[in-house]
C-alpha cells in the first residue's frame, strides 16, 4: 500500500497545514493531501519478509530473504528487479541494500545488511512513498533531538536578558539551534518533492521579530 492516514495527517502537520478535516481554513490543500499525494506518490511496492538476520557487527554481508509475496506498484505489477534498492525493516532497524539477485519462484532476494532483523519485518521498493518515509523518520528523530536541549532552569539574573537577531541563535543556542534549521531543511525539502508550500515557514518566516534568550 501507499501513504497511511496517520502519515498523511503527519505530513500536513509537519508542513503546517492542520490536521483537522472539519473546519480547515486550507480545504484546498486538504484535498490535495487526501486526493493527491496520498493517491498518486510514487509507490514502489512493499512486502515482509521473517527471515531472522544476526547482525554482523560491522560490515554488511549477502542474505539471503525469504519473502512472503512478490512485491507489486500501484498499477498491480511486479515491481522489483536484481538491481533495485530496497529498504528493509522500519526505524532504528532501517538499512537500504541494493538487491544484488532475485528469485520470483521462491520468492527471495539476495541482499547485504548488517543489521540484526527478527520477527515479520517489511521490505519496500525504493521510490516516492519509501523517500517520503524517510524524511518523517528523519524530521521525527531530529524533534526528539531537539526536546533534549529543553531549558529546566530559569533566569539566572534580571539584567542578563539579552535579545538576539536570529542568524546569531546558533552562537547562543549551539547543538539546538543546528538542529532545528536541519529539521527546517528537511520539511521544506519534503514539501518541495511533494510540490506543497512548506506553511510554517510562510507563517513564521526565519528572521522576523527577534529571538528572547535567557541565561
Amino acid at each position: 500500500m501507499g501513504l497511511s492516514n496517520n502519515e498523511v495527517v503527519r505530513l500536513r502537520a509537519e508542513l503546517g497545514y492542520d490536521a483537522v478535516q472539519v473546519a480547515n481554513p486550507y480545504l484546498t490543500a486538504y484535498a490535495l493531501f487526501e486526493t493527491i499525494i496520498k493517491q498518486y506518490v510514487e509507490f514502489g511496492g512493499e512486502t515482509t519478509s521473517s527471515t531472522a538476520v544476526t547482525a554482523t557487527g560491522g560490515d554488511p554481508e549477502v542474505v539471503t530473504l525469504t519473502l512472503a509475496a512478490m512485491p507489486v506498484d500501484s498499477d498491480g505489477n511486479q515491481s522489483l528487479q536484481s538491481g533495485d534498492r530496497v529498504i528493509v525493516d522500519v526505524d532504528s532497524l532501517t538499512e537500504k541494500a541494493t538487491v544484488r539477485a532475485i528469485n520470483t519462484v521462491t520468492p527471495s532476494i539476495d541482499v547485504m545488511l548488517a543489521l540484526g532483523h527478527t520477527g515479520t519485518y517489511r521490505v519496500m521498493v525504493d521510490g516516492g512513498v519509501a523517500m517520503v518515509r524517510e524524511k518523517l523518520f528523519y524530521i521525527r528523530e531530529l524533534t526528539e533531538q531537539i526536546q533534549t536541549y529543553a531549558p529546566t532552569g530559569g533566569v539566572k539574573k534580571a539584567d542578563e536578558v539579552e535579545f538576539h537577531a536570529p542568524k546569531d541563535m546558533s552562537k547562543v543556542l549551539g547543538p539546538a539551534f543546528i538542529t532545528w534549521e536541519q529539521r527546517e531543511k528537511e520539511r521544506a525539502e519534503l514539501a518541495d518533492f511533494l510540490g506543497v508550500a512548506y506553511l510554517r515557514a510562510i507563517r513564521h518566516p526565519q528572521g522576523a521579530g527577534g529571538q528572547m534568550v535567557v541565561y
